[in-house]
């Protein structure tokens, strides 16, 4: 990795200055509750479960924020 990327100041949202931005994706493996019905449905549910448990994590910054999305997938999709 480039020197300059490497060391380059935390990423700009547009909108305030110095602050880093949240991202919402991961690689993450979920043990979801098995659903007969409809595979389409049941990944709705899930995408919406996690989007959410990000979604509230915004109200915190760096690792608590982390803590708090680690606790919240792992409450809800607990394996």
């Amino acid at each position: 990795m480039s020197e300059d990327i490497r060391w380059s100041t935390p990423p700009y949202d547009g909108h305030a200055v110095n602050r880093r931005f949240h991202t919402y994706g991961g690689d993450t493996v979920l043990r979801s509750p098995k659903d007969d019905q409809d595979d389409r449905a049941m990944i709705g549910r899930v995408q919406r479960a996690v989007a959410g448990i990000y979604f509230a994590g915004d109200a915190n910054e760096g690792e608590d924020r982390n803590k708090y999305i680690r606790r919240g997938i792992g409450t809800k999709f607990q394996s």
